[in-house]
């Protein structure tokens, strides 16, 4: 059995942006690739598409999004 993957989520500050992001022009737009996987099978499912982080409650609020093919 696995154990929780703990990542930090409740000390994040929305304030501070990574130094990166920073040099970013404004009208950039990043584009989300999300995956399911399981350890037996490996990765089950890719997608990717656009998407907002809601900044009241940290939901990630879809847009856009379409499976990616999976090869082999």
């Amino acid at each position: 059995m696995q154990q929780e993957f703990d990542l930090g989520l409740g000390e994040l500050d929305s304030s501070e942006v990574h130094p990166d992001l920073e040099l970013l022009p404004e009208d950039v737009q990043l584009v989300l690739v999300a995956y399911a996987c399981w350890m037996e099978a490996g990765v089950m499912l890719v997608e990717w598409g656009s998407a907002e982080l809601r900044r009241e409650d940290r939901y990630l609020v879809w847009h856009r999004h379409e499976p990616l093919p999976l090869n082999g």
